[in-house]
């Protein structure tokens, strides 16, 4: 019963940080905190959501931040790029909330599809969305080089499909979640691209957000043929 409370709990914080990043556009005065608040409970939430895969998900998480600290130091294998403050705490210059982060899209990735490929490119079209506002108005991380998308570099996209393919091809297929923490995570994040007025990015976002629900509804939708013969 506890454990239902502080779910229930943890959930209406993280609606208060959802809505309230989105009526501010994520970019409120003296809310530095939100941000990483915003992570670490989403994350949490994602692991509630599907417990029985903490550990693909925790394997996950530490393979994202490991691809994270060869990018941070090499700029392999999204390109040249460095965090700033924003996200909280770093450790050798990866924000330590972006294991949430990995977590998160990951967890998510594999509800839409069980398929480390098509997984992988869920992942691309999330990070099309998303980039353009984490590293634009939000201020999260910097491209040291700029690029043609939105001053991103296409090497990005092209990192993204293999660190989450090699992510995604490792873990163990069982234990699927629903992903809804990360739906309403690219659901954000499209919300406050359309704020920003970032067209494409928001469209790319609503389009995968869209998709997911679609995939949810097939999966659990019920055949009345099988109704009917019970």
């Amino acid at each position: 019963m506890k454990t239902i409370h502080i779910r229930r709990a943890a959930w209406i914080v993280y609606g208060f940080l959802w809505l309230g990043g989105v009526a501010t556009r994520g970019v409120a005065p003296n809310t530095g905190w939100a941000s990483p608040l915003f992570l670490i409970v989403a994350g949490l939430l994602a692991l509630s959501e599907n417990p029985q895969a903490w550990r693909s998900l925790t394997l996950a998480a530490g393979l994202g931040c490991g691809f994270e600290l060869l990018g941070v130091h090499t700029g392999l294998p999204f390109g040249r790029y460095a965090y700033t403050p924003a996200l909280g705490p770093s450790f050798y210059g990866v924000p330590v909330t972006m294991a949430f982060a990995w977590l998160i899209l990951i967890d998510f990735a594999r509800a839409v599809t069980p398929s480390p490929f098509f997984g992988a490119l869920v992942m691309v079209g999330v990070d099309f969305a998303l980039d353009p506002v984490a590293a634009g108005p939000l201020q999260y991380w910097q491209w040291l080089d700029g690029g043609a998308y939105f001053g991103i570099p296409w090497t990005n996209f092209a990192g993204w499909l293999v660190a989450s393919w090699a992510i995604l091809a490792v873990l163990p297929q069982s234990s699927r979640g629903t992903g809804r923490v990360g739906w309403s995570v690219v659901a954000f994040f499209a919300a406050l691209a359309f704020a920003h007025r970032l067209w494409v990015p928001g469209a790319v976002g609503l389009a995968i957000v869209l998709l997911a629900a679609l995939v949810h509804w097939r999966n659990h939708s019920i055949d009345p043929q099988t109704v009917y013969n019970q």
